[in-house]
């Protein structure tokens, strides 16, 4: 049983999940980069690690159409 909330993107035809970030989908499907109709529909947190070699959370901006 899947408890994410799914969206279909009308650029790649497919089911997605919205709580991955963006670049993760981006990864997983065929969009063109900048162009994703789902994309202030996302809520995944990236995880990363900065200067001090502690990984740091933070909310992916995504730029608003």
């Amino acid at each position: 049983m899947i408890d994410s909330p799914l969206a279909f993107c009308p650029v790649c035809r497919e089911i997605v999940l919205l709580d991955q970030t963006r670049a993760e989908c981006a990864r997983d499907h065929p969009c063109i980069e900048g162009r994703c109709p789902l994309a202030g529909s996302f809520t995944g947190i990236e995880f990363k690690e900065g200067a001090t070699g502690m990984r740091v959370r933070r909310r992916l901006a995504t730029p608003r159409s």
